[in-house]
């Protein structure tokens, strides 16, 4: 075919692009792959505030113990720390020939170095009402946190958080025995306090002395003559743990009103005593079984009779009131 034939085929002139395929090629591919911006949905907005309220109540709650804490720290302060070691006694009065002819005044205690206490009492006690003693500084968050766990568990108050520094700044001052949630504070500061300037043998001796065993029984000393008739040093396993068994509630579990109530609170000391490695099988199991054996009180605890009548009155001539009632003369 000749040039300039007619017939000849002409090429179709090239497509224009689009306005919309110009701009597409001319567009990174990054960015068209980019997807086009959703505002957050309703539940992403909820999410972020809560997070931002969740964030500020804490803050809020730190601040607010912080607080607490420095203000119930300063009235703590307000404590005579050595109350702790002055425990009324009772006055012993003794005729010409050495023999006892009564008690009176005071509060029926003998104190005793913590030397002359049984391991086995101390064993015990720990065992029943701190175990974590020598581990915290006079609050046991541990033992807070347990203690909640138990009572919602079983749904009624089965054990308490109180430690036994707690529980001696409670019986050393007076104001503190309400149970008010104030009154808790202050005994929590309080043993944090006792806790920094007394040693814990010192706290643990303190304890055994002053604390309630029944009526008209303060110390653990007293607690051995009157239930056992014997020496605190001397306690066996068994004895022990039934002292140590009755202290939450010594008018309840008396051995002398309720036997089986203090021989089962005995039992669960053992038992704690076992699972904390203090006791062997073999021990916990003779200790279980061994047979009870209580003692009457001594029957010089009379007030009355015309001697004691006249010593009273010359006591009273002689001493100020104050001295009279703290006993131990």
């Amino acid at each position: 075919m000749k040039e300039g034939d007619p017939r000849r085929k002409r090429r179709p002139p090239p497509r224009r692009k689009s306005l919309k395929g110009a701009l597409r090629d001319s567009t990174p591919r990054s960015a068209a792959r980019r997807r086009p911006h959703r505002p957050a949905s309703r539940w992403e907005w909820w999410k972020a505030l809560l997070g931002r309220v969740i964030l500020g109540g804490t803050l809020l709650g730190l601040l607010t113990l912080v607080v607490v804490a420095a203000v119930y720290s300063q009235l703590a302060k307000r404590y005579d720390l050595t109350q702790l070691g002055e425990m009324p006694e009772r006055t012993v009065v003794l005729d010409r020939q050495g023999v006892v002819m009564g008690r009176m005044h005071g509060e029926d205690r003998i104190v005793v170095p913590l030397s002359e206490v049984s391991p086995w009492f101390i064993k015990a006690l720990l065992a029943r009402e701190d175990t974590r003693f020598y581990r915290h500084g006079g609050i046991d968050l541990i033992g807070v946190v347990r203690a909640i766990t138990r009572n919602v568990k079983e749904r009624r108050i089965v054990q308490g958080a109180s430690t036994l520094t707690m529980q001696l700044a409670r019986n050393s001052y007076p104001d503190l025995d309400d149970r008010s949630f104030h009154r808790k504070l202050v005994e929590m500061m309080l043993a944090r306090r006792i806790e920094a300037s007394v040693g814990k043998d010192q706290i643990l001796e303190h304890y055994v002395n002053r604390i309630f065993f029944g009526p008209g029984l303060w110390g653990i000393q007293r607690a051995s003559q009157v239930y056992f008739g014997k020496h605190a040093s001397q306690l066996t396993v068994s004895e022990a743990a039934l002292i140590a068994g009755i202290i939450r509630s010594p008018a309840r579990f008396s051995p002398f009103r309720n036997y089986e109530g203090a021989v089962r609170e005995r039992n669960d000391v053992l038992q704690r005593m076992l699972s904390l490695g203090v006791l062997t099988p073999e021990q916990e199991l003779a200790a279980r079984y061994e047979e009870v054996v209580l003692c009457a009180p001594p029957a010089f605890e009379s007030q009355g009779g015309y001697a004691l009548d006249a010593v009273r009155r010359d006591l009273d001539l002689i001493l100020e009131e104050k001295e009279l009632q703290d006993g131990g003369l």
